[in-house]
């Protein structure tokens, strides 16, 4: 073995050891994610990831937390080393989302419909049921009253 697969093999082995260890923390960590997002983080290995970027040096230091938690959409914009800080003024105020919410998922429902391309729609099903199983988006759900929350706001979803 050359010595640059040896040293590719040894750091294979030491990131497997980082990898078990770090794994540990995992479900206490889980604990702390809201429930209707954890089941897609905590197989993302966030504990690992934080460990393996403290050993590299990576200076962003929001982007797990940003993975995990959602991007934030109003008020001040990520902060990050290769970004400018900026400001996004919101558009409304979160309590202005509500207003008039049963017209907004009634229309964004009532648009659901084929695009007319059977190879689109079916290459666009197949990515739901993945993100489906995988439990990125709550669903599939065939009717407004199916949908288990009591507040909620459908967004509108391209095709592939």
């Amino acid at each position: 073995m050359g010595p640059l697969k040896c040293l590719r093999f040894h750091s294979l082995v030491l990131l497997i050891r980082m990898r078990l260890r770090a794994r540990v923390e995992w479900p206490v960590l889980a604990t702390l994610i809201h429930p209707t997002i954890r089941r897609v983080a905590e197989r993302r290995s966030w504990a690992f990831v934080r460990e393996l970027k403290a050993v590299v040096g990576a200076q962003d230091f929001l982007v797990p937390v940003d993975c995990v938690l959602g991007l934030p959409m109003l008020g001040p914009a990520c902060q990050g080393p290769n970004f400018p800080p900026a400001t996004k003024d919101a558009a409304c105020t979160f309590e202005d989302l509500w207003v008039g919410i049963d017209e907004h998922n009634a229309s964004i429902f009532s648009s659901v419909r084929p695009s007319g391309d059977e190879n689109l729609d079916a290459a666009s099903w197949e990515k739901s049921e993945q993100e489906f199983e995988a439990g990125s988006p709550l669903g599939p759900h065939l009717s407004l009253a199916s949908i288990p929350h009591p507040r909620f706001r459908l967004l509108a979803r391209k095709p592939i």
